[in-house]
């Protein structure tokens, strides 16, 4: 483990000693840690946390337009899926990516967009895949497809981040 975090660990753990168990407290000394933790890690790791963090959020809008297309208003999970991912996630996703994970890279939006969108059709393509194929051959996955979803999600993230990093936010 690297010199940095051994260090912030035994600082947190001499603070914890000292200190009564009091939930608040131990929360915000545990948010506190991660936060240092985070803070110590090289840039590219911090990019990585910062975009599936990202990620996440662009999944909870994906599971949710799907359920709310799928259960809501019937639309066949496979065209649900397709529309919440490649609509609303994508679109999420390049603005907090922008404002988050890569800011101070700025393009033009929409140029940037663009590249966004296309860059990250080939995550999205083998997300969606996957998704398509647990479907329609998993009987589990076509009763809750918000599981595919996790498995084509995993998929999609490594396509997505490289390419998002050296195509689509690079230093100019």
């Amino acid at each position: 483990m690297d010199d940095k975090i051994q260090s912030v660990i035994r600082l947190y753990r001499q603070e914890c000693a000292d200190r009564p168990l009091a939930a608040g407290w131990v929360m915000e000394r545990a948010l506190d840690l991660l936060k240092r933790l985070y803070d110590n890690l090289p840039d590219g790791q911090r990019q990585f946390l910062t975009f599936s963090f990202v990620g996440g959020i662009g999944f909870v809008v994906d599971a949710g337009i799907l359920s709310i297309l799928k259960r809501g208003f019937g639309v066949d999970a496979r065209i649900a899926g397709f529309v919440s991912m490649f609509v609303f996630a994508m679109t999420v996703t390049w603005y907090l990516n922008r404002r988050l994970t890569f800011k101070g890279q700025y393009q033009s939006p929409l140029k940037q967009y663009l590249r966004f969108a296309l860059v990250n059709s080939a995550g999205n393509a083998a997300n969606y895949t996957v998704y398509f194929l647990l479907v329609q051959n998993v009987d589990l996955f076509s009763q809750i497809p918000e599981l595919a979803k996790v498995v084509g999600t995993a998929v999609g993230l490594m396509f997505n981040f490289t390419g998002s990093k050296f195509l689509v936010f690079r230093r100019t």
